[in-house]
């Protein structure tokens, strides 16, 4: 029996909760070639939602390129990869070569096909040298993507997951030139997404910032619990175990509603209950669960604690006790914690900076007040696990 909890990799289609509003945004941005920016932290189902859009437009032929810029160490083959998939949405090896060399010239490209697989590779004829010229490629690729999708008279849609890590990538002059190319683009639609929601607010929202106003924000949130539990529910029926609403929410709890957490600690408690058969998942099942969580991910979280200055430690220290105590992680800078931690406000916004920066917690906001959180719910447990109260 195959547990229905997935976490080895971007849960797709009718495995998705309650995101019908959020695929419908992504898809109608994507068919009527706009622009939306999606933005939520890691874990939430971000990749999820975005995949699962392109797979619904594809099997509506529509044209739409997919990339996580992450994975692409160099802007160099990020654009060769947007060059090969171009080439893979129509035609034979002469109409497809044809096409690719007159609407991407300037890239002086070559096409080649590989016939087992039935797929297209694309590679370029120019290189940059310095990451200062790699954008310009980039806005070159993209503008004659516009040229192709226009002369087909067939909108494309492009989605670039972890978009933030084109600022590495192009250097700090990216932003203003793929503003100034895709603002025009008619033919062409983008998503571009990103976990680092700070950092991806500020580019939209702040008006010093080319990206802003450019497209539409949509916000990715929590799935609401009521949503999560009938999906627990019936999963946990399969083994025909059942637990009362209380056991679920928290679970739910013990992780703060990260979608991702809940599927990982849900299916660590499915699999125990599959191996050692019981008729009801208690509290106490869900503990046992967290703690061999906690185990097996202590070799990358004992690494990540250390890394961290002593000042972050306390800091993060005392983000997870006050989280866990019901306490927000407002008032960090109050004259009595700074005291207590022998911090003063400076160091402590340092800290926090640096936290955040590294994605080890977000700032949420409600209101005017800044709450920190977790990215990684886990990594809060293994804190309170495994350090002093001191701190």
């Amino acid at each position: 029996m195959d547990n229905p909890f997935t976490v080895e990799r971007a849960v797709r289609g009718a495995q998705l909760i309650n995101r019908a509003q959020e695929l419908t945004k992504v898809t109608t941005t994507l068919g009527r070639a706009g622009k939306l920016f999606v933005i939520g932290p890691r874990r939430f189902g971000k990749t999820s939602i975005l995949m699962t859009a392109v797979d619904q437009l594809r099997d509506e032929k529509g044209k739409v390129l997919f990339f996580n810029v992450e994975a692409y160490p160099t802007l160099e083959l990020l654009i060769r990869a947007v060059l090969t998939e171009a080439a893979n949405l129509s035609g034979n090896l002469k109409q497809t070569t044809t096409t690719i060399k007159k609407f991407f010239s300037k890239l002086n490209p070559s096409v080649s096909y590989n016939p087992v697989e039935g797929t297209f590779e694309a590679s370029l004829g120019v290189s940059a040298a310095e990451t200062s010229e790699a954008a310009p490629l980039l806005v070159e690729t993209l503008n004659n993507l516009e040229k192709l999708a226009a002369a087909s008279k067939q909108k494309i849609g492009i989605v670039l997951d972890e978009f933030q890590k084109l600022l590495q990538l192009g250097g700090p002059s990216i932003e203003g030139q793929l503003r100034a190319a895709i603002q025009h683009h008619e033919h062409v639609g983008y998503v571009l997404a990103g976990s680092q929601t700070s950092l991806l607010t500020d580019m939209i929202n702040n008006p010093a910032r080319p990206f802003y106003r450019l497209g539409e924000p949509l916000f990715i949130k929590e799935v609401p619990f009521d949503d999560f539990l009938v999906f627990l529910q019936e999963g946990f029926q399969k083994l025909s175990c059942k637990a009362g609403d209380e056991t679920f929410a928290y679970l739910f709890g013990l992780v703060d509603g990260v979608p991702y957490n809940v599927q990982l600690l849900a299916s660590n408690c499915w699999d125990e209950i599959h191996r050692n058969p019981k008729k009801r998942l208690t509290r106490e099942d869900v503990d046992a669960a967290q703690s061999r969580l906690i185990q097996v991910f202590a070799p990358y979280h004992a690494p990540l604690w250390a890394s961290l200055t002593a000042n972050q430690q306390k800091a993060l220290a005392l983000i997870a006790r006050n989280l866990t105590e019901g306490r927000t992680a407002q008032g960090l800078m109050t004259k009595a914690i700074l005291k207590r931690l022998d911090m003063t406000p400076g160091t402590m916004h340092k800290s926090l900076l640096a936290l955040e920066n590294r994605s080890i917690v977000r700032r949420e906001f409600t209101g005017t007040a800044a709450v920190y959180r977790f990215e990684d719910p886990l990594f809060k447990a293994w804190i309170l696990a495994t350090t002093t109260s001191a701190l």
